[in-house]
Protein backbone atom coordinates (compact mmCIF):
# COMPACT_ATOMS: atom_id res chain seq x y z
CA UNK A 1 0.00 0.00 0.00
CA UNK A 2 1.08 3.51 -0.71
CA UNK A 3 2.14 5.66 2.22
CA UNK A 4 -0.78 7.78 3.52
CA UNK A 5 -3.11 5.93 1.11
CA UNK A 6 -5.53 4.80 3.82
CA UNK A 7 -5.71 8.31 5.27
CA UNK A 8 -6.41 9.76 1.81
CA UNK A 9 -9.10 7.12 1.16
CA UNK A 10 -10.82 7.79 4.48
CA UNK A 11 -10.62 11.56 3.99
CA UNK A 12 -12.13 11.21 0.51
CA UNK A 13 -14.92 8.93 1.72
CA UNK A 14 -15.79 11.37 4.48
CA UNK A 15 -16.22 14.14 1.94
CA UNK A 16 -17.90 12.50 -1.04
CA UNK A 17 -19.87 9.45 0.12
CA UNK A 18 -23.54 10.16 -0.41
CA UNK A 19 -22.84 13.47 -2.18
CA UNK A 20 -23.43 14.43 -5.79
CA UNK A 21 -20.18 14.33 -7.74
CA UNK A 22 -19.03 15.32 -11.22
CA UNK A 23 -15.82 14.96 -13.18
CA UNK A 24 -14.20 17.78 -15.10
CA UNK A 25 -11.47 17.06 -17.61
CA UNK A 26 -8.51 19.27 -18.41
CA UNK A 27 -5.80 18.97 -21.01
CA UNK A 28 -4.47 16.42 -21.75
CA UNK A 29 -7.17 13.86 -21.07
CA UNK A 30 -4.68 11.11 -20.11
CA UNK A 31 -1.20 10.91 -18.66
CA UNK A 32 1.77 8.86 -19.86
CA UNK A 33 0.32 5.79 -18.08
CA UNK A 34 -3.02 6.25 -19.94
CA UNK A 35 -4.83 7.24 -16.73
CA UNK A 36 -7.71 9.70 -17.06
CA UNK A 37 -6.73 13.13 -15.75
CA UNK A 38 -9.65 14.98 -14.23
CA UNK A 39 -10.88 17.00 -11.31
CA UNK A 40 -13.52 15.47 -9.06
CA UNK A 41 -16.05 17.95 -7.74
CA UNK A 42 -18.57 17.19 -5.00
CA UNK A 43 -21.52 19.19 -3.80
CA UNK A 44 -21.44 20.47 -0.22
CA UNK A 45 -24.18 22.77 0.98
CA UNK A 46 -25.14 23.79 -2.53
CA UNK A 47 -21.54 24.64 -3.50
CA UNK A 48 -19.28 22.57 -5.75
CA UNK A 49 -15.93 21.78 -4.09
CA UNK A 50 -12.88 20.33 -5.85
CA UNK A 51 -11.71 17.13 -4.15
CA UNK A 52 -8.28 17.41 -5.79
CA UNK A 53 -7.70 20.75 -4.06
CA UNK A 54 -8.99 19.45 -0.73
CA UNK A 55 -6.66 16.44 -0.83
CA UNK A 56 -3.62 18.60 -1.59
CA UNK A 57 -4.61 21.17 1.06
CA UNK A 58 -4.97 18.38 3.63
CA UNK A 59 -1.46 17.11 2.84
CA UNK A 60 -2.80 13.83 1.50
CA UNK A 61 -1.95 14.21 -2.19
CA UNK A 62 0.96 15.42 -4.27
CA UNK A 63 0.04 17.57 -7.28
CA UNK A 64 0.63 15.90 -10.60
CA UNK A 65 2.98 18.37 -12.29
CA UNK A 66 3.02 17.55 -15.91
CA UNK A 67 1.13 18.93 -18.81
CA UNK A 68 -2.07 18.41 -16.85
CA UNK A 69 -4.07 20.41 -14.34
CA UNK A 70 -3.61 23.52 -16.41
CA UNK A 71 -6.78 25.33 -15.44
CA UNK A 72 -6.56 24.76 -11.68
CA UNK A 73 -2.78 24.55 -11.40
CA UNK A 74 -2.37 27.94 -9.65
CA UNK A 75 -5.00 26.99 -7.04
CA UNK A 76 -3.45 23.54 -6.59
CA UNK A 77 0.02 25.02 -6.06
CA UNK A 78 -1.45 27.47 -3.53
CA UNK A 79 -3.11 24.54 -1.71
CA UNK A 80 0.27 22.78 -1.67
CA UNK A 81 1.93 25.86 -0.14
CA UNK A 82 -0.82 26.03 2.51
CA UNK A 83 -0.40 22.34 3.36
CA UNK A 84 3.36 22.71 3.75
CA UNK A 85 3.07 25.92 5.78
CA UNK A 86 0.45 24.36 8.08
CA UNK A 87 2.20 20.99 8.41
CA UNK A 88 -0.90 19.19 7.15
CA UNK A 89 -0.95 15.43 6.55
CA UNK A 90 2.38 14.03 5.43
CA UNK A 91 3.93 17.51 5.60
CA UNK A 92 3.78 17.10 9.39
CA UNK A 93 6.52 14.49 8.84
CA UNK A 94 8.47 16.62 6.36
CA UNK A 95 6.81 15.07 3.32
CA UNK A 96 6.50 11.61 1.85
CA UNK A 97 9.28 9.08 2.31
CA UNK A 98 8.57 7.77 -1.19
CA UNK A 99 7.12 9.97 -3.96
CA UNK A 100 4.15 8.36 -5.77
CA UNK A 101 6.19 8.21 -9.00
CA UNK A 102 8.91 6.23 -7.21
CA UNK A 103 6.28 4.03 -5.56
CA UNK A 104 4.97 3.05 -9.01
CA UNK A 105 8.49 2.32 -10.24
CA UNK A 106 9.22 0.18 -7.19
CA UNK A 107 6.05 -1.84 -7.75
CA UNK A 108 6.97 -2.46 -11.40
CA UNK A 109 10.43 -3.80 -10.52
Amino acid sequence: DQEWGVAARDFTAGLVLGERVRLEFDHPLRDDYHRNLCYLWFERGGTWVCLNLELVRAGLAVPYRSRSSIRLQPAILEALREAKDNGSGFWSKGGLRLHPRDHRRKRRD
